[in-house]
């Protein structure tokens, strides 16, 4: 004997509100999701040679380009590219709203000591989650900028 689902199902009594209920969970989940994580192809890299090319932008345009060296202050002092910010990953919470400082700029690069820096990937990710919209990665980080002929400074 072949039992006919829908059958059984119009057979059953389904108060409004349950109905009401089931259906604006469903609704709501296809339409806010379970959220994006972001990851590694998430993060758009740029090299040095490219960075050079920006920085002579900022003569014209100032907020072209914001550099963000994530860090250790004791590292960052030791060098780092000219007009970077020292901004730790703990300083911008997943959770974090968007800066109006750093939103200003049209771009935001994120650069660390080499390739294998975890902190400058991390603070990629972390600036492309809360939101802002062009951040890259300069995946060779201060040892491409040296090899490139890029500039050091010291101190703050």
């Amino acid at each position: 004997m072949m039992v006919d689902v829908f059958e059984s199902v119009r057979n059953r009594r389904f108060p409004a509100l349950h109905l009401f209920v089931i259906s604006t969970a469903f609704l709501g989940s296809m339409l806010t999701g379970c959220g994006k994580a972001t990851t590694d192809k998430d993060i758009v890299v740029i090299s040095a040679t490219d960075v050079l090319a920006l920085r002579d932008r900022l003569k014209e345009s100032p907020k072209a380009v914001e550099l963000i060296d994530p860090r250790p202050a004791a590292r960052f002092e030791e060098g780092h590219i000219p007009g970077a910010k020292n901004i730790n990953l703990p300083a911008v919470p997943p959770d974090a709203k968007l800066d109006r400082a750093m939103q200003d700029f049209e771009m935001l690069v994120v650069y660390g000591e080499n390739p294998a820096s975890p902190s400058a990937r991390a603070m990629t990710k972390r600036l492309i989650s809360v939101g802002y919209p062009d951040v890259r990665f300069m995946a060779g980080g201060l040892e491409e900028w040296r090899e490139k002929g890029g500039e050091i400074v010291t101190g703050h």
